[in-house]
């Protein structure tokens, strides 16, 4: 537990609050050095549009589609944070077009806050990002242009002064909520032109990487599935969601793989099947035990954290590692790290163990270079691979809807499904000519690049201002 000691000014300051968290955040320290500063607006003289460009939206009914002809991709405070939005869940576009929902309609340049469960993630919203609709759980922050630069603001709003500032006016003891109201008198320091444009085009240059990654991703997907000879009217029927149904089965086909619970033989299961006996039958199906050094999960373990990192490893969930900038405050024991084999290395695929159907459950994640060396929770499992290209090349057939089907089907349990690495081990996989895997591999790689430098800009550019924040006090 931390401790702090604080100045009884602190207490009238804050309205004789007496929760710790506008003491403990750095909120009020950060709010001194900000009003030391020559030049500072409050948030709201710097934004416009819908209620001055500082809002949420109201609570209502969500009903889902399935047609995009029929509905519109909507973000919540979690899914906005993924890397990948190609698959997110469809509101009916007869709602979203309503005089009700209309606003929330997202526009490039539009800062996204998380005002629910955790507070103060921000999102700086890209191209492709344009004409999706948002929750009420995140509050959209729209730059007024002719005042300040959308990238410098989002990039002040993600640094160690706007953080804690947004963090501040939490309220709430188990389900903490801010409100725009909170955020609107937030102080936003003014520089010169030349700085705040420097910050602006960093923050536009990670959003373009992040775009040009994800379309070089979805054209490897594309170049596996082409490499496979995949009958595309046949593949039309396969569903990269599960949806329960019922099957009329031979009695041939109960106890394949020693299953025999219905979860195994749902109908996007069997048309998986049938479609890798006819890629079978001109491109070679190995496993992924086959083609991987290891999979193997470590064992359970009670995490130690630490604070000094000088004796920690960052630590890093299924959840940090599915975002567009993964990250991690949490700090674990090295010298358990070591013990427990927790680390990982750039080029390994990770696979959550244990989760939901159709969340994160399923989806392949790819160990970045900047995130070489790192602890990764025992909830997921390891694929070790010792060539990079081979590493690439998997993760794009196991993120094809073919061999999601045949991820999800090896889970077991109902309420909580579970998968081992023998399972995973037994995954088929097609795998094609080397010119083949190497082209694909090199688009992986090249995303994968993309995105790491992406990051690597984001944090120049709130680095930057925290410099010039202090420079200038």
């Amino acid at each position: 537990m931390k401790t702090k000691s604080i100045a009884s000014k602190w207490l009238y300051r804050e309205g004789l609050r007496l929760d710790s968290k506008p003491y403990m955040s750095g909120a009020i320290e950060a709010q001194d050095i900000l009003e030391s500063l020559d030049n500072v607006k409050p948030l709201k003289e710097l934004t416009r549009g819908h209620k001055g460009g500082i809002y949420n939206g109201p609570k209502f009914s969500r009903i889902w589609v399935k047609s995009p002809e029929h509905g519109v991709p909507f973000l919540g405070s979690s899914t906005m944070l993924m890397a990948d939005l190609s698959d997110l869940p469809l509101l009916r576009k007869k709602d979203a077009l309503s005089t009700k929902l209309s606003y929330l309609c997202l526009k490039e340049g539009t800062t996204l806050i998380s005002c629910s469960g955790t507070i103060g993630r921000t999102v700086y919203a890209r191209k492709d990002m344009e004409n999706m609709w948002t929750s009420q759980h995140i509050i959209k922050v729209v730059p007024d242009e002719k005042k300040i630069k959308s990238g410098y603001l989002y990039a002040y709003l993600s640094s160690k002064f706007g953080v804690p500032l947004i963090v501040s006016g939490t309220y709430g003891a188990i389900i903490q909520h801010i409100e725009p109201r909170h955020i609107e008198d937030l102080l936003v320091p003014c520089f010169d032109s030349e700085f705040e444009s420097k910050v602006d085009l960093l923050v536009v240059q990670a959003s373009e990487l992040r775009i040009s990654a994800n379309i070089k991703l979805k054209e490897a997907i594309q170049t596996t599935l082409e490499s496979w000879h995949v009958d595309l009217d046949s593949r039309q029927s396969i569903s990269n969601h599960f949806h329960p149904d019922i099957q009329v089965l031979d009695s041939s086909e109960i106890g394949h793989d020693l299953r025999f619970d219905a979860f195994f033989y749902g109908s996007s299961a069997k048309k998986s099947d049938a479609l890798l006996k006819s890629i079978g039958k001109h491109t070679s199906v190995l496993t992924v035990g086959d083609v991987a050094r290891d999979v193997f999960e470590t064992p359970r373990f009670g995490r130690v954290s630490v604070e000094d990192p000088d004796h920690g490893v960052p630590f890093f969930s299924i959840s940090d590692l599915v975002r567009f900038d993964p990250r991690t405050e949490a700090l674990i024991s090295r010298k358990q790290a070591q013990s427990m084999n927790a680390y990982v290395s750039s080029g390994w695929l990770i696979l959550p163990r244990v989760g939901q159907i159709n969340g994160v459950f399923g989806t392949v994640c790819f160990v970045p270079k900047h995130l070489d060396g790192v602890a990764v929770s025992d909830n997921n499992i390891r694929i070790a691979i010792d060539d990079p290209e081979d590493g690439a090349y998997l993760w794009a057939a196991l993120s094809t809807d073919i061999c999601y089907q045949q991820i999800i089907r090896r889970a077991c349990g109902t309420s909580i499904p579970y998968l081992d690495a023998g399972r995973v081990s037994s995954i088929p996989v097609p795998w094609p000519s080397q010119e083949s895997r190497g082209r694909i591999a090199k688009l992986v790689n090249d995303a994968m690049e993309f995105r790491s430098k992406a990051c690597l800009l984001e944090q120049q550019a709130t680095d930057l201002i925290d410099w010039k924040i202090k420079e200038t006090a």
